[in-house]
């Protein structure tokens, strides 16, 4: 048995090997992706010390409530979303991918309300008066409702 696996081997084709010249071009290949991965992280470091600084200097001034970010590709946004998130920040993205989405930050005493978080999404600024005269009129259409509901009720009953 031994003898007839050991005809069947021998009888069949080595395995192509590579020559000196592939070895280096694949080695040189290698190096390259390396280099191109340490730039690509020592970029990404050097965005997220620019974001921490960036963050801390928003934090220490008082006078700011919320900070609007420049647009930016996703992987820069998830750096300003977890230095935000460490730094203890309320942060929301809006914008269209790959078009101009890009990231709000809000101290958390001063988080954003549903309303203003709406308007930020149907790309409006936000603008606190006209959201407290939205506000009035809808407190005034639901009274009024509720006052056309009762009267209502009350014509049915007699």
């Amino acid at each position: 048995m031994a003898d007839l696996l050991g005809s069947i081997l021998a009888s069949m084709e080595k395995p192509p090997t590579m020559g000196t010249e592939e070895r280096n071009k694949a080695k040189a290949q290698k190096a390259l992706l390396e280099k191109q991965q340490e730039a690509e992280k020592k970029k990404l470091d050097m965005f997220r010390k620019k974001m921490q600084k960036s963050i801390h200097d928003f934090i220490k001034d008082g006078k700011q409530e919320k900070m609007k970010f420049e647009p930016m590709d996703k992987v820069f946004r998830a750096i300003v979303h977890d230095v935000a998130e460490v730094a203890g920040l309320t942060s929301f993205s809006f914008g269209l991918e790959e078009e101009d989405r890009y990231v709000m930050l809000w101290k958390k005493e001063f988080a954003p309300s549903d309303d203003e978080l709406l308007a930020y999404r149907r790309g409006e600024e936000w603008d606190p008066e006209k959201a407290k005269e939205l506000a009035k009129q809808r407190v005034c259409i639901i009274f009024s409702f509720n006052l056309l509901d009762n009267n209502f009720k009350i014509t049915q009953q007699h």
